[in-house]
């Protein structure tokens, strides 16, 4: 039995110091920038994306309005992200998600796209065959009542000729890893600066 103790000893003397590390790198991930401090939306949505953009959109048009979803499953911030949008926005347009490294199939065409974004998860909505917002799917500490799907809500709901390009937002994002962007799934390599259903 002392044997035991001792191992557990020696187990909690290794482990406790790394939890105030491993705590505040949690914390730390759930209030990140979309996009990375020091950079600027025309790092990502340049006129490189606003020309791959309107060509996806003259693909997934016709097939009417919809919030489209570009996600990672193996991001810790994906599931819950996800979760928290399938019970909010629960009841109305259809939600496409496209995993960026796992969707081969690529069905809705998301892929020429995914190389323009500085993180995931991000949402794309389309209106009335119309791009109206691109950024963070969610915004606010996922953990707490802050976390709100306001942004593309309003953009959907919001009448307007324009797209809006949401990059200043905190949150709970990954970024995107062009090493692991299959070639075959997604073509091409993109040039850089530096470097769900919803309401009616």
């Amino acid at each position: 039995m002392s044997r035991f103790y001792d191992r557990l000893l020696l187990v909690a003397i290794v482990i406790v110091p790394l939890v105030p590390m491993l705590l505040y790198k949690w914390s730390y991930s759930l209030d990140t920038w979309y996009v990375p401090w020091g950079e600027n939306r025309s790092d990502y949505f340049d006129t490189g994306f606003e020309r791959a953009a309107r060509q996806w959109l003259g693909k997934v048009a016709s097939r009417g309005d919809a919030v489209y979803v570009i996600t990672d499953s193996q991001c810790p911030c994906a599931r819950p992200v996800l979760k928290k949008m399938n019970r909010a926005l629960e009841g109305t347009v259809s939600a496409r998600v496209h995993d960026a490294y796992r969707d081969r199939d690529d069905r809705y065409g998301l892929s020429s796209l995914v190389r323009y974004m500085p993180a995931l998860p991000t949402a794309l909505v389309v209106k009335s065959g119309k791009l109206r917002y691109v950024g963070p799917l969610v915004t606010g500490n996922l953990c707490s009542r802050e976390a709100r799907f306001s942004p593309p809500l309003a953009a959907y709901r919001t009448v307007t000729d324009g797209t809006v390009f949401n990059w200043l937002s905190k949150g709970c994002y990954c970024r995107v890893v062009p090493e692991r962007l299959d070639q075959g799934a997604v073509s091409g390599s993109r040039p850089r600066s530096r470097s769900v259903t919803l309401s009616k």
